[in-house]
């Protein structure tokens, strides 16, 4: 296994700091877990139209096991390390539509890593057994009188809505992500200085390949309370784009409430770089805006309601695949096709040991929409058995060899282009069972 320079240097520094430590103050835990997937493809009707064709069905056994250590190097002076090995086996067709799905896509605000895939060498289309490895956490904390300092690979996310956070675009999570315990790390220099006994000042580099300004980002974070309501203002640059944000976050009555807004401008160069350039979804500025209220109902039982705004979409289905060209895409994490959209969930204890979730994504511009519940049971201590999925519903794409689609079709890679006539009609069924053991 090859490392790349700058890795093995930041792994010797946080190793020689972690020697220097007391060690029986460290802490090391971490989780196995294992997700058998089964995904089933939509099919694409033809063009003289019909009953959609049979879409493919695909399967995986991945097994996640994350090792995480907490290292005291002095008395102000912290050490955060986590690494995930995760082994998979999988059938062909898994193989050549997932390459990276175990571990999910690398970070672009990464200077230097790891080799992704341990087996085999690289990403084959053929494979059944992949072994992939991820140092996700890699990081010294300074707390000094007034700030804090973290440096080194870590987590950043922000954001008070439940279901889609437009103010989070460095790791967010997409809907249809099967774990989220952990965000992927980014490489980053991070300052956190305290304001007040809620407020708080966060700024910081997050650095990409090569340390290149348009790999990179760059944040200033404002936090504090006012009026009985949480605030938090973001300017961010990043990746050839500018975003200003606000949060905001208070009870009224007896619900929380959030309004979550971003408002992002494209650079020219960004966006003359795209397919898109010139075509009706080709946008200079465009803002994303999340509102939503929650409610528990006193018995452990938690509902939410929210309402997502997503001004880089388009409203015809016909220009999903165009849309999906443009630097929001590309370089700016959203991923939603569509404008408009309804985000409803709950969380209800049918018992001590017994957990329910579910939550749906209602595509308001095209009627299309996706189910996600969940059952846990809590085997015993630390242990949990889980099974849940993401089924859509919507009118299926159709085969047309005149209309534009991108070079990498994720669904019909091979196949003619196809012309989307929804959004979660396009989206492949995922069904999972899990176990966790955390130690």
């Amino acid at each position: 296994m090859r490392i790349a320079p700058e890795v093995r240097a930041l792994l010797a520094a946080l190793f020689v700091l972690s020697l220097a430590g007391t060690a029986s103050a460290a802490r090391v835990g971490g989780y196995v877990k294992t997700f058998f997937i089964v995904q089933r493809l939509p099919g694409a009707n033809d063009d003289a139209g019909g009953e959609p064709r049979d879409g493919r069905t695909l399967l995986a056994d991945n097994l996640r096991t994350r090792v995480e250590a907490w290292l005291p190097a002095a008395e102000r002076l912290d050490v955060d390390l986590a690494y995930n090995f995760v082994p998979r086996v999988q059938d062909d067709d898994y193989a050549r539509l997932n390459p990276l799905a175990a571990e999910g896509a690398v970070s672009p605000y990464r200077v230097a890593d790891l080799k992704t895939f341990l087996l085999p060498g690289s990403p084959d289309t053929t494979d059944n057994l992949v072994v992939l490895q991820n140092l996700d956490r890699a990081f010294v904390t300074l707390r000094l009188s007034a700030l804090d300092l973290h440096v080194g690979r870590q987590a950043i996310a922000w954001g008070s809505a439940r279901g889609i956070n437009p103010t989070d675009v460095i790791a967010p999570f997409l809907f249809t992500e099967i774990d989220t315990e952990h965000r992927i790390g980014v490489d980053a220099a991070r300052a956190r200085i305290p304001a007040g006994a809620l407020g708080e000042v966060d700024a910081g580099y997050i650095a990409g390949e090569d340390l290149a300004v348009d790999n990179s980002a760059a944040y200033a974070r404002v936090k504090f309370s006012a009026a009985h309501t949480d605030i938090a203002v973001l300017a961010m640059r990043f990746r050839r784009q500018s975003l200003a944000g606000l949060d905001l976050a208070r009870a009224l009555g007896g619900a929380g409430t959030w309004l979550e807004v971003a408002a992002v401008r494209n650079d020219d160069d960004a966006r003359s770089d795209s397919p898109a350039a010139g075509t009706a979804v080709d946008r200079e500025a465009y803002a994303r805006l999340s509102a939503g209220l929650d409610y528990s109902l006193g018995n452990g039982t938690y509902l939410y309601a929210e309402y997502h705004y997503n001004g880089a979409g388009a409203s015809d289905p016909v220009l999903y695949n165009l849309a999906a060209t443009t630097p929001a895409y590309t370089d700016g994490a959203v991923y939603l096709l569509g404008r408009h959209y309804l985000i409803p969930g709950l969380s209800w204890p049918a018992t001590p040991l017994w957990t329910v979730t579910a939550s749906a994504l209602v595509g308001l511009s095209d009627g299309s929409w996706m189910l996600a519940p969940i059952v846990e049971y809590n085997v015993r201590e630390n242990f949990y058995l889980s099974a849940g999925g993401f089924a859509g519903f919507g009118e299926r794409p159709r085969s047309d060899p005149m209309v534009y689609a991108p070079p990498t079709d994720p669904f019909y890679a091979g196949a003619a282009p196809t012309i989307l006539r929804s959004e979660f009609g396009t989206y492949p069924d995922t069904f999972y069972a899990s176990l966790r053991y955390y130690f």
